[in-house]
């Protein structure tokens, strides 16, 4: 059964504090039904305010997921085939959205009034940090004021690969097709079908890319750099 229903109906008393206007869309709520049930999804409300309000959930497709809202006026997304662990702490204005068909091993993701948008086919490996905002203040102390609270968007554009315990810092933004290393740390813009590695992560090698398998390319893999080289094509005309 697919649809929208309130979330409130979705978890029947094992959360409370979301107002009537918090709502659940679902390409199948049974099977969310039996995910809730087991503990594969856990969806709970956390904080000091007595209601959230203007939450919005799509489970287009369903991954394990822990999802804790800490404030309202949150949306988080999940396209069609995702697959995966995520675990998803997001506080008030806060978006989250996850392409078609990526996959992740254990992703934690710390949202507070920023965007986190990733692209999909998408593989992200396990230990992954996701840090889409600073969450506390970074204060002037010449001037009293805070200084980072300009919002910020994190992008994983299609089809990138993130390395074991890799993390990626508010604003930044990764090109289609590329890979981070182990451990690295994404601060900045990282371009497409790179590779690249370190504290913070810099490019060591362009114009590669990557395959699900490591003895043969797989389907969408294949769609992607097809893709690419035609793109490749149109910016550098012969002359």
């Amino acid at each position: 059964m697919s649809g929208v229903m309130a979330l409130n109906d979705l978890l029947k008393g094992r959360a409370e504090g979301f107002s009537d206007d918090c709502s659940v869309q679902a390409c199948d709520f049974n099977e969310l039904q039996e995910r809730l049930a087991c503990d594969r999804v856990r969806i709970r409300r956390a904080g000091g305010l007595e209601q959230i309000h203007g939450v919005q959930l799509v489970f287009d497709g369903l991954p394990d997921v822990h999802l804790t809202l800490c404030g309202s006026r949150t949306e988080v997304a999940f396209g069609n085939q995702v697959k995966g662990r995520f675990s998803v702490t997001a506080y008030a204005d806060s978006r989250l959205s996850v392409g078609a068909f990526t996959t992740a091993n254990g992703v934690r993701l710390f949202l507070s009034q920023c965007d986190v948008l990733i692209g999909q086919d998408c593989m992200l490996s396990d230990d992954i940090l996701l840090q889409g905002s600073d969450q506390h203040g970074i204060v002037d102390l010449s001037r009293g004021c805070i200084i980072n609270q300009t919002r910020k968007t994190m992008v994983l554009e299609s089809h990138v690969w993130l390395g074991r315990s890799a993390s990626v810092m508010p604003g930044a933004h990764i090109g289609h097709g590329s890979i981070i290393g182990a451990c690295s740390v994404v601060t900045s813009r990282i371009p497409a079908c790179s590779l690249a590695v370190g504290i913070p992560a810099r490019v060591i090698k362009d114009e590669v890319s990557w395959s699900r398998h490591n003895d043969r390319i797989d389907s969408r893999s294949a769609r992607f750099f097809e893709q690419w080289a035609q793109d490749r094509e149109v910016r550098s005309p012969e002359s």
